[in-house]
């Protein structure tokens, strides 16, 4: 996992760097703004049958902004921070040890980062739209997670043999929820109409793929589609 952060940032650099000394670069750099929606799922990490994991997506959001660093008129590599809201109704099992304490929680869970992401991208322009693939890191620092749900307990007394059911519910945040910084990728299209010399609308439809255990069980998949626009600088 650390190798990651260590490739992205060195790309970062280098980009911000040819930034700086290219003349092309700094009379096409592109600042973007954008907004949008997203749809998060839990996929349990170990893929255990007895795990007992459901997943329900639900609605989350996004709000950042872009800057594109245009290599060459079909190469723009972009740079993008962003507040990001996940959201997910789950319900899992944990065992601790054979036949002594199962956990249940059903409920939902809330994870916001913000996520600096580097994407290669290319773009293809047809008359007065461009065309925008592109694929890459994702950098997503917790802010804050809540959950809201129920615990449920069953102990199973080794020498009596007796069970002792335990309920708690929750509503707050919860610091243990993710294991911390979450690192991944992600991919997607983008679709620019312009509008004016210096604007253009930006539709955005992408995959999120995160790294990180969430909950010491599950990892982040989520799908979102965001609007906006973008200046040219």
């Amino acid at each position: 996992m650390n190798k990651i952060p260590s490739f992205f940032f060195a790309l970062l650099l280098t980009l911000t760097l040819s930034a700086q000394e290219d003349e092309y670069i700094n009379d096409h750099l592109r600042l973007g703004f954008k907004t949008g929606v997203n749809s998060t799922s839990m996929i349990y990490y170990n893929k255990s049958p007895e795990a007992g994991l459901s997943s329900t997506p639900k609605i989350g959001f996004l709000i950042g902004g872009s800057l594109y660093v245009p290599l060459s008129k079909n190469f723009i590599p972009f740079i993008e921070l962003n507040f990001e809201n996940l959201s997910s109704k789950i319900a899992y099992k944990k065992a601790y040890s054979p036949k002594a304490v199962s956990e249940f929680f059903t409920g939902d869970i809330s994870l916001n980062y913000i996520s600096l992401s580097i994407c290669p991208n290319l773009v293809f322009d047809i008359h007065h739209i461009k065309l925008n693939f592109y694929s890459g890191f994702h950098l997503s620092f917790p802010l804050f997670t809540n959950e809201k749900g129920i615990y449920k307990k069953v102990i199973i007394d080794e020498q009596s043999g007796n069970q002792i059911n335990v309920s708690t519910e929750v509503n707050g945040p919860n610091k243990y929820l993710t294991d911390g910084i979450d690192s991944g990728f992600l991919s997607g299209f983008g679709l620019e109409y312009k509008l004016t010399q210096k604007t253009a609308l930006h539709f955005d439809s992408r995959f999120r793929f995160g790294t990180v255990l969430i909950g010491n069980s599950f990892k982040s998949r989520s799908w979102g589609f965001s609007a906006g626009i973008v200046y040219d600088l």
